[in-house]
């Protein structure tokens, strides 16, 4: 269908957007204006910098790039005085003039030529637009996959410069780059997102490209009333900017939907009314496309002759332009035809045609490539904004430290007592000074003091607390000061658990949307880590995650992992022996209920907002549900906790 010719075109619209064609301009201007751009071009006196722009004006103009400007092109190429700014800008222009011309081998080329030069310099300070028209081009030419890495680094940089309208471009061309190699859930995503950033800056005619594209992807999948839809709407748009040819493009689609939907009669309407629009301004690549879609018409009608007949117009001027993925389909089409009509020795010979430029264009090892490409720049584009981020932080972090020092004082306090205690065993006295001497060395790390807690503190406070459980004496002094001690390395495991998690989570990706199916495989991480816990208590853990209703909640499955452990590990603990607990989702969040005994009045209003002291002999200092409302403060969501009918406490994580 016409969908998969359209990266190229968009490739021109953009640098011809705001231009005035030659055929719509009175041909004794042009002809002024050329004679006036060649003066400069060829003036060895004058500098490279205008001459540079005349020959940007004549591709802006849509004037066809003559071999005599090339050769002049090359001669400033190997001048001196041609920096590598200049050497990268003329090398695209020479590129965009063969675009102009349809010779996209040649384009290739020049493009490559200034594609490498600028990856060689660092800091250059030139318009990237070339990249875009070098990635369209290495599509058109059946390149996916290093088309799509040159998208993804344009992409960087258009995300750098903050201009929506050129991020919106960029995610469009990738959308259709997607389509074209049948990835259309990826695709729908950058068509979502270039509407997004069009929208932004009321770019309208990102709007209509973006609202097109996502058009197709709905009749790609069947959608074919959304489609309707979404392409009426970019039809009302193209029309309000004047942007003729494009609304004629939409219509042509359009048509096809109709066809699809069984009005026939709507569609040849729309087919016919296209194709006089592109025969009087005798742009034969779209006409090509009206051609396809009449020839399609006339297969579902059964007049297979006649198919044949328009199928073969389209393929000639697909062959003319060089478009790969649109000979591709024309030729399956073709074969299609051609066995319905009994022409089996046609048939075979345009299958044969349309697998070798299948093989061409889509394999799992190019899919796969191309699959790998976008997720290394996802995780690239992560990292960088999580180092630009560091900055912002700064007064969080000055936050934290509180808790890190509360956390230092009752370490320092618990070894205290636990080295009085260890001296009542001369085997437990040799164990207590290794690892205080290795507590005292991870302690002049500052850099990497919560990993230090992590690694080197909080295990080491296990093992006392083994140790602790083998200390027998009738001395009640000494147990006293065991059970005390024991406590106190509780409250610092879990002060070190949570300031660890608060770490973690400070560096963890932006927000995403999470679902039910994510929301039960994060739950049953925590209960296989609580396993032990729940076992010990024999309690009954009804997980109904997947039988509540749909929820999206706006947080990245890190922190909700950190929220859940934390409302688990309280319902564990405070569920009474052989009791259960129960997991659900509303439209408003994932929520645990216990059976236990539920929050005194006095405190729950405080709870996640401030600390509240210990009061009980399990161990925990109350700071956990702090960290994680202050870890939530970033998102959308936040906790709630209530009293529930019949004894127990609901606790969840809910939207604002």
């Amino acid at each position: 269908m016409s969908f998969n010719t359209h990266s190229l075109y968009v490739l021109c619209i953009i640098l011809l957007s705001s231009s005035i064609s030659m055929a719509q301009a009175d041909d004794n201007v042009m002809q002024h204006k050329k004679d006036s751009l060649y003066k400069i071009i060829f003036d060895n006196q004058a500098d490279i910098a205008k001459r540079n722009l005349a020959i940007q004006t004549i591709n802006v103009l849509g004037i066809p790039m003559e071999d005599t400007v090339r050769n002049q092109i090359d001669l400033l190429l190997n001048d001196k005085g041609c920096t590598g700014k200049y050497w990268i800008l003329l090398n695209a222009h020479k590129g965009f003039g063969f675009v102009n011309q349809n010779d996209m081998q040649s384009a290739e080329i020049s493009f490559e030529a200034a594609y490498k030069r600028y990856k060689s310099l660092k800091n250059i300070d030139v318009n990237v637009t070339f990249m875009e028209s070098y990635a369209g081009v290495l599509n058109n030419l059946g390149k996916n996959s290093e088309a799509v890495a040159i998208y993804l680094e344009a992409l960087a940089v258009r995300e750098k410069e903050g201009n929506f309208k050129d991020i919106s471009d960029v995610n469009f061309s990738l959308g259709n780059l997607m389509a074209d190699v049948s990835k259309l859930e990826e695709s729908t995503k950058y068509y979502e997102k270039a509407l997004q950033y069009a929208n932004k800056t009321n770019y309208k005619y990102g709007s209509a490209n973006a609202l097109e594209g996502l058009g197709l992807n709905a009749m790609n999948v069947g959608e074919f009333t959304k489609s309707e839809t979404l392409l009426k709407q970019a039809i009302i748009i193209y029309a309000s900017i004047n942007k003729t040819p494009n609304e004629y493009n939409c219509k042509n689609n359009l048509g096809i939907v109709y066809e699809e939907l069984g009005r026939y009669d709507a569609a040849r309407q729309i087919y016919n009314d296209v194709e006089q629009y592109f025969i009087k301004t005798k742009n034969k690549s779209r006409l090509a496309n009206v051609n396809m879609d009449k020839g399609l018409l006339e297969m579902k009608s059964e007049d297979f002759a006649k198919a044949i007949q328009y199928l073969t117009l389209a393929k000639t001027q697909y062959i003319a332009d060089g478009d790969i993925q649109a000979i591709k389909d024309v030729n399956y089409y073709l074969f299609d035809a051609a066995r319905k009509n009994g022409n089996y020795k046609d048939a075979l010979s345009y299958h044969e045609q349309y697998v070798k430029y299948k093989d061409s264009l889509i394999n799992e090892n190019n899919i796969q490539k191309i699959t790998e490409l976008r997720k290394d720049f996802e995780f690239n584009k992560e990292k960088e904004v999580i180092t630009l981020e560091n900055a912002k932080k700064v007064e969080r972090e000055q936050a934290f430290q509180k808790y890190l020092a509360l956390g230092l004082a009752l370490l320092a306090g618990m070894l205290f007592f636990a080295f009085r205690a260890y001296r009542i065993k001369a085997k437990a006295n040799a164990t207590i000074t290794a690892q205080k001497d290795q507590l005292e060395k991870y302690n002049t790390a500052n850099e990497n003091l919560i990993y230090s807690l992590s690694h080197d503190i909080k295990e080491p406070m296990m093992g006392v607390q083994f140790l602790l459980q083998k200390i027998k004496s009738d001395d009640p002094y000494i147990q006293k000061a065991t059970t005390s001690i024991n406590d106190q390395v509780s409250s610092i495991n879990s002060i070190v658990s949570n300031l660890l998690l608060l770490k973690k989570t400070s560096g963890s990706d932006v927000d995403q949307s999470i679902s039910n199916d994510s929301i039960d495989e994060t739950v049953n991480k925590i209960i296989q880590e609580l396993d032990y816990k729940i076992i010990d208590k024999n309690l009954s853990i009804q997980n109904n995650i997947l039988t509540s209703p749909d929820v999206l909640l706006p947080l990245s499955s890190q922190k909700l992992y950190i929220s859940l452990l934390n409302l688990m590990t309280n319902a564990v603990k405070h569920t009474p022996d052989s009791g259960m607990i129960e997991l659900f989702t509303k439209s408003d969040g994932v929520y645990v209920r216990d059976n236990g005994t539920g929050i005194p009045p006095s405190i729950i209003d405080k709870l996640g907002r401030e600390h509240i002291d210990k009061n009980d002999k399990s161990g925990g200092s109350g700071m956990g549900l702090v960290l994680v409302s202050n870890m939530l403060a970033e998102s959308k969501m936040r906790l709630r906790f209530e009293n529930v009918n019949g004894g127990g406490t609901l606790a969840g994580v809910v939207l604002v």
